[in-house]
């Protein structure tokens, strides 16, 4: 009896490492492939503070050339003033982009631009309005034709200034990525990877160096 409750033992066992094993295995083969990402930001002062996926969060500075999994990384960028912002960076195939931080005064144009618009669209609608609402009887005199020039012309423009502010507005809102076509080439000097691994605790992702 207790020579067959070993071997149950032994065999229970047994078969709990090699299932482990096996779900190791399989993590291991559903793990994302990595691709080369070389990043460089501009202009001078800019940096990319950090990249930050699905466990993942790296450090880059001015620039730094990484093998990433594929996935969505989030973007923390700082300019030479030290204002931060973000940028979505979807990794999908080999990357070499520039980073640029927002123009912070581009922003504000585009938000005075926006509202400087909807005030002109907005009194555009009110002069328009007034020359249809008004009524008349034979006493009084027609509309003057300015009143409708002036109406469509507020109208028009003021809703073109502020479609341009709203562009500018949104545009500059968070950090740009400007991608090159040419594929990036692994980094000479220094480099970061991001790799799957398995190991006695599971699967999981490592970050090595080569300086």
């Amino acid at each position: 009896m207790t020579a067959s409750r070993k071997v149950l033992v032994a065999v229970t066992v047994a078969a709990g490492v090699i299932a482990c094993a096996g779900r190791a295995r399989a993590q291991a083969v559903d793990q994302p492939p990595t691709f080369p990402v070389a990043l460089a930001a501009t202009p001078s002062g800019t940096t990319i503070i950090s990249l930050r996926g699905p466990g993942i969060e790296v450090e880059c500075g001015a620039q730094c050339a990484l093998e990433l999994p594929q996935g969505s990384y989030k973007m923390k960028v700082k300019d030479a003033q030290g204002r931060l912002s973000t940028k979505r960076l979807d990794v999908a195939m080999p990357i070499r982009a520039t980073v640029t931080p927002p123009d912070r005064d581009r922003r504000v144009l585009g938000i005075t631009s926006f509202v400087v618009g909807m005030a002109a669209a907005g009194a555009g609608v009110g002069l328009l309005y007034l020359s249809l609402a008004g009524e008349c009887d034979s006493q009084c005199t027609d509309v003057p034709r300015w009143v409708w020039y002036a109406g469509g012309i507020s109208l028009g423009a003021g809703l073109a200034v502020a479609m341009t502010g709203l562009h500018l507005w949104v545009r500059n809102a968070h950090a740009t990525v400007h991608a090159d076509a040419s594929v990036p080439e692994p980094a000479k000097d220094a480099s970061l990877r991001v790799t799957p691994t398995v190991g006695r605790q599971g699967a999981g992702l490592a970050l090595t160096a080569r300086f």
